[in-house]
């Protein structure tokens, strides 16, 4: 019997914790985020622990985006469900992977959200907007 093909299945998925880097930058029904995701691991051969930051922006919208407004600030840890994006930069021409959060989940303590909150900006910031990128703490 040949074998059957099978149609490939696509997805972009993504699920990630971290830790936010800066206050969200919020707007009517919008929100965007640093999240610094944590890497660990025992380098064999020194038998040190090693680690490595990688930081993403996080744009949310609606009811999400809400959410993030009441409950995020600098340094809640929080899990984000979303799919990656990306764009290219005006300036240098460099291409930069987002994630698009269609939910985050707020797993710090509430003395985290009982700062204030955030100022609203009128308008998200451009895709390829250069300052996203100077936000994140390298």
């Amino acid at each position: 019997m040949p074998a059957k093909l099978v149609k490939p299945v696509r997805l972009n998925d993504v699920k990630v914790s971290g830790y936010v880097g800066n206050e969200p930058k919020m707007g009517t029904s919008w929100a965007s985020f640093s999240l610094a995701l944590q890497e660990n691991w025992k380098d064999k051969q020194t038998d040190e622990w090693k680690s490595r930051t990688t930081w993403m922006q996080v744009s949310c919208f609606g009811k999400t985006a809400d959410a993030v407004g009441a409950g995020v600030h600098k340094g809640t840890f929080v899990v984000v469900f979303g799919r990656l994006s990306s764009y290219q930069t005006k300036d240098d021409d460099k291409q930069v992977v987002t994630i698009s959060a269609n939910q985050v989940q707020i797993l710090t303590d509430e003395s985290a959200a009982q700062q204030p909150k955030p100022e609203r900006q009128e308008n998200p910031p451009e895709p390829g907007d250069g300052d996203q990128l100077n936000d994140i703490p390298w």
